[in-house]
């Protein structure tokens, strides 16, 4: 942010000024490092739900419909909530969003397992406190935070949250199983609180709002176009081409298309978060090889998310996304219809490569609207698209309770998420009428 001043000496984290006066790492990917753990954390919201859906449906005695729903209301929650986090992170910087955001998470995890002893107490603390901490800590500092320190490297950037996220997944996921089963979901709930709070709130001290801020240019460029971090020269950053205001983003009909077309792809992946173990006992699994089957998707994804953001940042991010957008597809025809085991395995090899593609859409956002006011169009855009997250748990839910079979829920979320192909595959780059002034503005329009 171009007027704002370098830092001082009397930086209360000196680690940071260390790092800084070295100059042989670019202080941006030493934040991506510390994302990357964060991301890690993060996986527990991710995955954690389904490890947690059965053993909470039985004690609380609720229907599957029930306890989906407040899932699917914490994902509402995220939707309403995510413009003005954006609007926040925008402002103030990633730094007190990600400090404030774990805390709740944390804390929420750890009033999981303790207080929630009915349906509405599992309700309050799931959406109002675990799930807010997620949705402001998580996902939309962090990924305000790549976008403000990288533009050439911005879909490597968060394509490494991605992947961290995912190995959280294939680790927490078996582990909490391991929990729940020997000691019980309380444990495990209280278990995965403390984690989050230990990993994630030092990391959270390390981050400045943007590179401007301490006297760098993102991806370590100098205004000369010579790398800070090496010394060897390189282009400046410029593939994006302007920033929006958030009103002149909301004008473009790319905007609109890019969240139908997300509403598309996305309506299966909160059934498919929630339902995933649930969908494969109706399989035939049992609860601990479900949750192993589970656990396989993030493991596919560690080195596609890697793949993917490389290739995002050489070629043309929308065209990766439909591709992998109609991998995912068959994988849900294969889920809809196989029983036989092998088919299951090969449906988790080919969903877990074709969800992995998701890191690029928000760096497709970073590159279509730019850096000024990233946080707040990405939260206005997560409104548009939450509506399909939101019912699709309880939609399934329902189906189920009503007929004891997933699978006329699965069938229209295959419909969906293959209409989402073409509207991807032809999404046009926004035009900016006016030109806005370079480099992020901290959320001003």
């Amino acid at each position: 942010m171009p007027n704002e001043q370098p830092v001082q000496p009397t930086d209360p984290f000196p680690f940071r000024l260390l790092v800084q006066k070295t100059k042989r790492v670019y202080y941006g990917w030493w934040l991506a490092a510390a994302s990357v753990v964060i991301g890690f954390a993060g996986a527990l919201n991710n995955y954690g739900f389904s490890v947690f859906f059965l053993p909470i449906t039985k004690e609380l005695g609720l229907s599957r419909a029930q306890t989906s729903f407040v899932f699917s209301a914490a994902r509402l929650e995220g939707g309403v909530e995510a413009p003005i986090a954006g609007w926040l992170t925008d402002k103030f910087g990633p730094r007190i969003m990600l400090l404030v955001g774990n805390i709740l998470a944390g804390i929420g995890f750890i009033l999981l397992g303790t207080v929630v002893h009915s349906y509405w107490m599992l309700f309050l603390v799931w959406v109002f406190v675990a799930s807010l901490g997620f949705q402001t800590g998580f996902y939309t500092a962090l990924l305000a935070a790549m976008n403000l320190w990288f533009v050439r490297h911005r879909a490597k950037a968060i394509s490494l949250i991605s992947s961290s996220n995912r190995v959280g997944g294939f680790i927490w996921t078996p582990l909490l199983a391991y929990l729940v089963v020997n000691e019980g979901w309380r444990t495990g709930a209280v278990v995965a609180g403390i984690a989050i709070l230990v990993i994630t709130v030092p990391l959270s001290l390390l981050f400045h709002r943007s590179p401007e801020s301490i006297g760098l240019r993102p991806d370590g460029d100098s205004a000369d176009g010579a790398t800070l971090s090496t010394g060897e020269v390189v282009p400046r950053s410029q593939p994006e081409t302007a920033d929006f205001t958030i009103k002149q983003a909301l004008k473009t009909p790319t905007f609109w298309l890019f969240a139908i077309a997300q509403f598309c792809r996305m309506v299966s992946f909160g059934a498919i978060t929630v339902h995933m173990i649930p969908i494969l006992v109706w399989k035939g699994q049992g609860e601990q090889s479900a949750a192993y089957l589970f656990s396989l998707i993030p493991l596919i994804g560690i080195p596609m998310t890697l793949v993917y953001g490389v290739l995002g940042d050489r070629f043309s991010k929308q065209r990766i996304i439909a591709w992998a957008t109609l991998v995912s597809a068959i994988a849900m025809i294969l889920l809809s219809f196989g029983n036989d085991v092998w088919l299951l395995y090969l449906f988790v090899l080919l969903y877990g490569v074709g969800e992995a593609v998701t890191p690029l859409m928000p760096a497709l956002s970073g590159e279509f609207f730019g850096r000024r006011s990233f946080a707040t169009i990405r939260g206005i855009m997560g409104s548009v698209t939450v509506i399909g997250p939101f019912l699709a748990p309880v939609y399934a839910g329902w189906v189920y309770d009503t007929t004891q079979s997933y699978l006329w829920a699965l069938v229209p979320f295959f419909v969906l998420k293959a209409a989402s192909v073409p509207l991807f595959w032809f999404l046009p780059r926004p035009r900016l009428p006016i030109p806005a002034a370079s480099g992020p503005s901290g959320g001003r329009t």
